[in-house]
């Protein structure tokens, strides 16, 4: 059809149906038939079609009244332009009396972001001056034709002034803005309301409106909205409050949804399922409430709530923790549940697989997706130290063959690492640090961390050892090293071998480290370390090398935080093979029978018991910081006083049982006699730092450790 520059062209289609004539000139409807009618334009451009399948022109069923409402948005096309869409609703019935709603709708294709809604508007006062100010309302009788559109002189847009009060309106950030059906708002006044609302808020979004309306199936969906009766404000009022606000963005929630269930519904994985997720997530303005309305819709919630593990539910969660980060630890967690939790990991990582092969071919919007893996992954780790997933689980996430989490994992962790590096710097006050994890969790971990880089000895925060169990499955063994460090106050032999092999300590990320050792390792350290016994030639110089690269000459090694992994066997009384806690058979030819303490010297020995407890205490934690090594050391101290029954519980801050005291100074009396042969004047049942008791107690510790290592 030849048009002129001057002329607007509106084209049309309407709801289809099979109708019949009625006897007084009217029509009812015998069915719907699944296609549209009296259309000027073939095809219905896509986007307005999808636009119809979201609901996003629907009244509710049943709730039209005698007056048609109006329904009008910009939908968004090409990359070129959009289309302005009005549908005029209209009330019919059936062939048997029931009452529907039937849609007329007009369009204008304009320029991109631009509200050509006024046109349409104008074409319809134009129509209505011309039939007695009746409305283009439906009618299936009347027949129009392809590219034959509704034609109306060009004019400019009318100039509309909008009443004061809706300066107030347009505070309202909420959406949508309710007028009362008092109002005496023209559609043109709501149309440019609308508009005005938009460039207000300046989010770039379309304009929608509706004027005369009982109730919508998507109110959340509108800007500015017209009840048509006191009743109809009240529901719109109530619906109000329970719309997720920024639900006026152009989602294609239709095309989303078949999306969803064509990929939880099918073993195959197609492209354009996967494009359908992508491309939405890379619109910042979509909240992901409104993912998860879409979600638990699908199922998901129940699923979770109900232990439901069907394929199509592992795929549907699985896609839900790919598309919502937060999520992730809920689907672990269920999965961790499931009676079959390999053949349903099976089923996850199939499906990871496919869509993975999938991004390279949507390279426009696959970042969207690796975005939103990456972002569960940060999210995830601090949830190991709550323990709210396992380190199991999460070491079978990230080492699925050709999975999603296990190919993009590798990047949190050179966060981590990078991090790390800052810490010297955080723990020092330093400012603008370029910390790459931000998250609060994580800042929360830097905070938590940062007194291990400010002091030396700091007691080990048992819920990092998950950190450093995981890093070890996976084999970043300097990660694993430095949480075991912090987690376990010691790092596993085999695990620091692997960063420093033949090693005691090392410096990690500006923070010194040192490895676990054994029970003969911690002996032949003491010997090294209060001693200057001869011992075999070939220990000798393999701890002198050690001593020397490990700076123990010269006594200015401390075994601070180190360990044993066979604590409980050290101090055993009854176990075989135990080095210290089992008493030599063997007693020192100058020790005496144990002598009882008498006054004045007794008194002056209890008396002064503090200064021996304070001394013996010293020499052990010289020797070591370590509880279960200290512990070892005393049990030696006992046994060169041949007296295994002296209680530990007197070298604790609180006050001690008199009797426990008095048998440690009687044990003390007679060592002191048989040492200094019977010498009284050194004999007083006192230890103090440096005397002559506490050096000959180190020769024989040293004599007696050199003859159990040597057997």
């Amino acid at each position: 059809m030849m048009t002129t520059q001057t002329e607007i062209q509106i084209h049309e289609f309407s709801t289809g149906i099979r109708a019949e004539r009625t006897a007084d000139g009217g029509w009812v409807s015998l069915g719907f038939t699944g296609q549209y009618m009296n259309a000027t334009i073939d095809p219905i451009p896509h986007a307005v079609q999808r636009s119809i399948a979201n609901k996003e022109f629907a009244v509710a069923e049943g709730a039209t009244s005698d007056e048609p409402a109006i329904i009008g948005r910009v939908v968004s096309g090409s990359e070129e332009s959009d289309w302005s869409v009005i549908a005029i609703v209209t009330r019919g019935r059936d062939e048997k009396g029931r009452s529907a709603s039937f849609y007329r709708y007009f369009l204008y294709e304009g320029d991109k972001r631009v509200n050509n809604l006024w046109k349409i508007l104008g074409w319809i006062e134009n129509y209505q001056q011309l039939h007695n100010g009746e409305m283009p309302v439906f009618n299936p009788f009347d027949t129009k034709e392809i590219e034959q559109p509704n034609l109306c002189p060009s004019f400019t847009p009318p100039q509309i002034d909008l009443p004061p009060e809706t300066e107030n309106l347009l505070i309202d950030s909420s959406t949508p803005i309710l007028i009362p059906p008092d109002s005496e708002y023209t559609l043109q006044v709501v149309s440019r309301l609308a508009n005005k609302k938009v460039i207000n808020d300046g989010n770039n979004q379309l304009v929608s409106w509706a004027y005369n309306v009982e109730a919508l199936e998507q109110p959340g969906r509108f800007f500015i909205v017209r009840a048509a009766s006191d009743r109809a404000y009240e529901l719109l009022q109530k619906a109000k409050l329970s719309i997720p606000q920024a639900t006026t963005l152009d989602v294609d929630e239709q095309a989303i949804k078949s999306a969803i269930k064509g990929l939880i519904n099918s073993s195959r994985v197609k492209l354009e399922h996967v494009q359908a997720i992508a491309e939405p997530l890379g619109n910042i303005e979509i909240p992901e409430s409104y993912w998860k309305e879409i979600f638990d819709g699908q199922g998901a919630n129940n699923a979770l709530k109900q232990g439901i593990y069907s394929p199509q539910m592992v795929r549907l969660l699985t896609l839900r923790a790919i598309v919502i980060p937060e999520t992730l630890v809920d689907y672990l967690a269920w999965l961790e549940k499931g009676s079959k939790q390999n053949e349903n990991s099976t089923i996850s990582a199939e499906f990871q697989s496919q869509i993975r092969n999938s991004l390279s071919q949507i390279s426009a919007t696959a970042p969207n997706l690796e975005v939103k893996i990456i972002e569960g992954i940060r999210i995830l780790l601090p949830q190991l130290l709550t323990q709210k997933v396992s380190v199991d689980i999460v070491y079978q996430l990230f080492t699925t063959t050709n999975g999603l989490w296990a190919k993009f994992h590798y990047q949190v962790i050179q966060d981590i690492e990078h991090d790390l590096q800052l810490m010297s710097k955080f723990a020092r006050s330093s400012q603008d640090l370029d910390f790459k994890l931000t998250e609060q969790s994580w800042q929360k971990i830097w905070e938590e961390l940062k007194k291990y880089w400010q002091i030396r000895s700091c007691v080990p925060q048992e819920k990092y050892q998950a950190f450093a169990k995981l890093f070890e499955q996976l084999g970043y063994s300097k990660l694993s090293v430095i949480f075991y460090h912090i987690g376990l106050g010691k790092v596993p032999k085999n695990i620091f071998f692997q960063v420093r092999p033949n090693d005691w300590q090392c410096n990690l990320y500006g923070i010194g480290v040192e490895r676990e050792i054994t029970i003969p390792e911690f002996l032949w350290l003491v010997i090294l370390k209060i001693g200057s016994i001869e011992v075999r030639v070939p220990f000798v110089i393999i701890l002198t090398i050690l001593s020397l690269v490990l700076g123990l000459a010269g006594g200015k090694f401390l075994l601070a935080g180190s360990s044993t992994t066979q604590p409980t066997e050290a101090v055993t009384p009854n176990n075989q093979g135990s080095t210290a806690s089992t008493p030599s058979k063997d007693k020192p030819s100058e020790t005496s029978e144990e002598q009882s303490i008498q006054n004045p010297k007794k008194q002056k020995a209890v008396t002064q018991f503090e200064t021996t407890k304070r001394s013996i205490k010293t020499f052990v934690e010289k020797l070591s910081k370590d509880d279960d090594f200290q512990r070892l050391i005393r049990e030696e101290i006992k046994t060169v006083f041949q007296k295994s029954d002296l209680s530990d519980e007197i070298f604790k801050n609180t006050s001690g049982d008199k009797t426990e005291e008095l048998k440690w100074i009687n044990a003390i009396y007679s060592y002191q006699k048989a040492k200094f042969n019977n010498d009284e004047a050194k004999a007083d049942g006192i230890i103090k730092d440096n005397g002559d008791t506490i050096q000959k107690l180190k020769q024989d510790i040293v004599k007696k450790l050199k003859k159990e290592t040597e057997k």
